[in-house]
């Protein structure tokens, strides 16, 4: 009822090594879904392999690949006014490496170092980001 057009609309993320990753945006029927059956699953795309990478990435963001490591954002929550992510870290095959918890806008810093933006709210509902460093296992 109140969906838009990114809403209705997939997304390829190119990758710098000729792979792609599909937001594939689609509708899931559910009996009082606050998301409205609003679906988002990331899948990567390797010539004509297709393999999935989550179920329900809302609004995928911060895209990007290092040595064949793939980092994403995702919303998982709202707090006040505020969204909050987490930013998911996955291997050259498409397995799930890494979730960090409330963090937003991942950037690699070398092949195994990942930085992002701690994401908090206080008790007056302001979002506060501070610097976080992750090492990928």
């Amino acid at each position: 009822m109140n969906w838009g057009d990114e809403d209705r609309v997939s997304t390829m993320f190119a990758l710098n090594d000729g792979r792609a990753v599909a937001a594939v945006r689609y509708f899931e029927k559910a009996p009082e879904d606050p998301l409205e059956g609003r679906r988002t699953r990331l899948e990567l795309h390797t010539g004509s392999s297709r393999v999935v990478l989550a179920e329900n990435c809302l609004t995928p963001a911060n895209l990007s690949g290092r040595k064949g490591l793939i980092a994403v954002q995702c919303v998982v929550e709202q707090a006040a006014d505020n969204w909050l992510h987490d930013v998911i870290v996955f291997g050259a095959a498409g397995q799930r490496l890494l979730t960090v918890s409330r963090c937003c806008e991942p950037r690699w810093s070398s092949d195994t170092t990942l930085q992002c933006k701690e994401e908090s709210v206080d008790g007056d509902g302001q979002l506060r980001v501070t610097p976080k460093r992750f090492e990928i296992p």
